[in-house]
């Protein structure tokens, strides 16, 4: 089994709701709004995010995919449509990048080299 690499300056912030922190995304109904927060804590190296469901007719997600600037963080909003709940999980994959890598697009870079992506799955619930 290969090690999946981790990025311990890249911060994954989620809304409080029970549980342990940093592991689930609750909406309190069917559907709802919720936000995650990525923020970059290096003063130098940049990261490309990209963020994948597994039930995706019942989720919007924006910005989906982008670059996070060194010392920088982005707000990622998460929207629930009137869908059935399934075993909701978001993925959230994060990689860091070149100043080259940051002008190609997010998708050929994810492709580029699968060993340094770490990825965050994060459980998205009813409560």
């Amino acid at each position: 089994m290969v090690n999946e690499p981790t990025y311990p300056e890249i911060e994954v912030h989620l809304p409080l709701s029970g549980g342990k922190a940093g592991e689930n995304l609750k909406f309190p109904y069917l559907e709802g709004q919720s936000t995650i927060k990525l923020q970059n804590n290096s003063l130098t190296q940049k990261y490309a995010f990209k963020l994948k469901t597994n039930n995706h007719p019942a989720y919007q997600i924006a910005p989906v995919k982008g670059v996070l600037d060194a010392n920088h963080n982005i707000t990622i909003v998460v929207v629930r449509t009137r869908k059935p709940f399934k075993d909701d999980k978001l993925q959230i994959s994060i990689v860091p990048i070149s100043e080259a890598d940051a002008k190609r697009e997010i998708d050929d870079v994810f492709k580029r080299d699968d060993s340094k992506v770490m990825h965050k799955t994060i459980n998205c619930l009813r409560g």
